[in-house]
C-alpha cells in the first residue's frame, strides 16, 4: 500500500510540474497542460476515426513484431544446428543491425510504400534482436546435460522444454524487453514519415502540421499506454511459457534388448600413442561388473565411450541396447522436482506415482516434490541412481554412484539397485572393494600405469 501511494504522489508531482509550466510558458503551441491533453482526448475518443487510427497502427506494429519473433526463433535453431547456416547470415544480420532507422524508413518508403513501412520497420528491426538472443541461450546449453539427453534417449519434447527453455528464454525475454520498446518506437515514427492512411502517425503528422501540441500530446500518450500494455501481454505469455510446468512426453526411441556387449581391442585415450585403457570381453546380461582403478587411469574415459560421448582410438563396441547412466557428477535439471527428473525419463514404464514411491524409499517423501537444485549432494546422487534404475535399459552405467553417501545411505541404495537390477548389464566404478561384495559384482581393475588393460 505504502508503494502504490508512493507512486502515486511522484506522478501527482509531475502532473502539477507540467500543469504549473503550461500555465508559466502560457502558449500552447509551446507546452500544452496536462488539461488540455485530456480535452483533446475526451472530444477523439469517441469517435471512429480514433479506434480506427489505433487499430490500424497496432496491427501492423504487432503482426511485424509477432512475424520477426517467430522467424528469428526458427531462424536460430538452424543456425545452432548448422554453423554453416549461422556463418552465411553474419554478414546480412550485422548490416540489418547497423544500418540507421533513418536511412532504413527512407529505403522500405521507396520498396513498399506507406501503407505496410510500418511493419516492415518492426521487422526488419526486431528480427536481429530475437535472432542473436535466442542463438545465445542456445549456444549457453550444458554441454553436460545434452550428453544425458542424448543418452536417456529424451524426446524432442522434453528436450525443449527440459533442456534448452530454461536456458534459452532469460535471454530471449531480455530481447524481447529492448525489441518491445524500439517496435513501437520506429514503428510510429515510419508513420509519421509515411503517413499512411487511418494511423496514428498520420494524426501526429497533422498536428505537426496545424501546431496542434495538445493534440499531440494525447496521442503520445495513446502510444505510451498501448507500448506499455503490448509489452506486458508479450512478456507474460512470454514468461508463462518458460515457467510453466510441462508434463513429459513419451519416449519412443527405444532399441532392441541385447543379451551382451562385445568390446573388441576398444582403445581409449587421445590418439594412437597415448591410449589411457584397453578394454576386451563381454558384458553378459544379468551379470554386475565393478570396475576399479586409480583416479585418472581412465574409468571415466571407458564409460564415455560406451555411451558414444568420446570415440574409440581403436577397436569396436559391438551390441544393441539402451543404455541408462549415473555420470560421474550430478546431472539434473536444478529448477525442476525430483520426480519430474525422474520421470521425464521413464515415463513409457513406470507411472508418476512409482516414481514418487521409488524417490520417496531413497529421498524421503518430504524431498522428492523439492527442486533439484535445493537438495543436499547425497540427495541428489539417489536421485541419479534412481532415475538410472527405473529408465527403460539393457545397460546400466554408474560412475562411482556412492558419493556423498554414509553407511546407512549407501545400504539402502545398494539394496534398491539390486531390488530393479532385474537381468540387465549392470558396470559401475568404485574405489571401495566393500562396494562390489555388496553387490556381488565382479571385479575388473585398471593397475598400473603401464599395465592398463581391462578384460571381462
Amino acid at each position: 500500500m505504502k508503494k502504490n501511494v508512493r507512486k502515486a504522489g511522484i506522478i501527482l508531482f509531475w502532473l502539477l510540474t507540467w500543469q504549473i509550466l503550461a500555465i508559466l510558458c502560457d502558449n500552447q503551441i509551446l507546452v500544452a497542460g496536462p488539461i488540455e491533453v485530456l480535452e483533446s482526448l475526451r472530444g477523439q475518443i469517441f469517435t471512429i476515426a480514433f479506434w480506427q487510427s489505433i487499430s490500424g497502427s497496432f496491427v501492423k506494429i504487432a503482426v511485424g513484431f509477432g512475424g520477426a519473433f517467430l522467424l528469428a526463433l526458427l531462424t536460430a535453431v538452424i543456425a545452432f544446428r548448422w554453423k554453416l547456416f549461422e556463418d552465411f547470415l553474419a554478414p546480412l544480420l550485422q548490416v540489418m543491425k547497423s544500418v540507421p532507422v533513418a536511412s532504413l524508413v527512407v529505403l522500405l518508403l521507396i520498396w513498399t510504400g506507406s501503407e505496410m513501412l510500418a511493419f516492415w520497420v518492426v521487422f526488419l528491426l526486431v528480427f536481429p534482436l530475437i535472432y542473436f538472443g535466442t542463438l545465445e541461450g542456445l549456444k549457453n546449453t550444458d554441454i553436460k546435460m545434452k550428453q544425458l539427453a542424448d543418452v536417456y534417449g529424451m524426446s524432442l519434447y522434453n528436450r525443449l522444454i527440459y533442456l534448452y527453455r530454461p536456458v534459452v528464454f532469460p535471454f530471449l525475454i531480455s530481447s524481447c524487453k529492448s525489441a518491445l520498446g524500439m517496435s513501437w518506437k520506429a514503428g510510429i515514427a515510419a508513420e509519421v514519415i509515411g503517413v499512411p492512411e487511418l494511423s496514428i502517425g498520420e494524426k501526429i503528422y497533422m498536428s505537426k502540421i496545424y501546431l496542434d501540441t495538445a493534440n499531440l500530446f494525447a496521442w503520445t500518450l495513446v502510444i505510451i499506454l498501448i507500448s506499455y500494455l503490448f509489452e506486458h501481454a508479450v512478456l507474460f505469455l512470454l514468461k508463462k511459457v518458460a515457467y510453466k510446468a510441462y508434463e513429459p512426453g513419451e519416449n519412443k526411441n527405444l532399441q532392441k534388448e541385447t543379451e551382451t556387449l562385445a568390446l573388441r581391442d576398444v582403445q581409449i585415450g587421445y590418439e594412437k600413442d597415448n591410449v589411457l585403457v584397453t578394454v576386451s570381453g563381454q558384458l553378459k546380461a544379468g551379470e554386475r561388473y565393478g570396475v576399479m582403478g586409480a583416479s585418472g587411469i581412465g574409468k571415466t574415459s571407458f564409460f564415455h565411450t560406451l555411451l558414444s560421448i568420446i570415440r574409440p582410438v581403436g577397436g569396436e563396441v559391438l551390441g544393441e541396447g539402451r543404455i541408462s547412466v549415473v555420470f560421474q557428477e550430478d546431472r539434473l535439471f536444478e529448477k525442476e522436482d525430483a520426480v519430474t527428473n525422474v520421470w521425464m525419463m521413464c515415463k513409457k514404464n513406470h507411472t508418476r506415482k512409482e516414481v514418487e514411491k521409488a524417490l520417496a524409499i531413497l529421498i524421503g517423501e518430504e524431498h522428492i516434490h523439492k527442486p533439484a537444485g535445493m537438495l543436499s549432494g547425497g540427495m541428489k546422487r539417489r536421485v541419479c541412481v534412481c532415475r538410472a534404475m527405473m529408465a527403460e535399459s539393457n545397460v546400466i552405467l554408474m560412475d562411482e554412484p556412492f558419493t556423498g553417501m554414509d553407511e546407512e545411505v549407501k545400504n539402502k541404495t545398494i539394496s534398491f539397485i539390486k531390488e530393479h537390477l532385474d537381468a540387465r548389464i549392470f558396470l559401475f566404478s568404485t574405489h571401495h572393494e566393500e562396494d562390489l561384495e555388496r553387490l556381488e559384482a565382479t571385479k575388473c581393475e585398471i593397475i598400473g600405469i603401464n599395465e592398463k588393460t581391462l578384460v571381462f
